[in-house]
């Protein structure tokens, strides 16, 4: 709420948190430090893909993106085929809101269901498309909330979501 605008090229190293919501900031996200345990870049006006710097981050917890312009996110969330998403990798993020951005001609991130920290999923209104994927049981350990309405998601939710704790 500072009335700040324009690109931020390049974060401090050694940055413990980041927060810039509700400004007029626009480019490319500025790729997180190791450091950073909490990534606020709500409400601004940024764009392009989510860096693959998000993926794995050894200290990052909070993540929210919400109300910007990004269009992609990255490989290993989605769950794409080739990327890292099942290497055995337990990143330690809990939140990660995405809500508002215009991921369309996306799915739903299987990729994430390694993330057993996770405990909240924001993804409302991101023009998601196509049905929910089947789930096994050691998915999605630790989520508690979900919010993908507002989307474009068909057929029904599988049998299997009811493995996870969210149900």
């Amino acid at each position: 709420n500072s009335k700040l605008g324009g690109a931020i090229e390049k974060l401090p190293e050694f940055l413990g948190e980041f927060q810039v919501s509700n400004n007029t900031l626009n480019g490319t996200l500025p790729v997180p430090d190791t450091y950073l345990t909490m990534y606020d870049a709500s409400s601004n006006s940024f764009s392009g893909s989510v860096g693959d710097e998000f993926v794995g981050n050894p200290r990052l917890r909070m993540v929210d993106l919400e109300r910007n312009r990004l269009s992609e996110l990255p490989r290993a969330w989605r769950g794409d085929e080739g990327s890292a998403s099942d290497a055995g990798v337990k990143p330690p993020l809990q939140i990660l809101k995405v809500s508002e951005n215009a991921l369309a001609g996306q799915k739903f991130p299987l990729g994430l269901r390694s993330y057993s920290n996770l405990t909240l999923l924001a993804m409302s209104n991101t023009s998601l498309s196509g049905a929910l994927p089947e789930l096994r049981s050691e998915d999605f350990q630790g989520l508690t909330r979900l919010s993908v309405d507002r989307n474009t998601i068909t057929g029904t939710v599988p049998d299997s979501w009811g493995s996870i704790t969210l149900f």
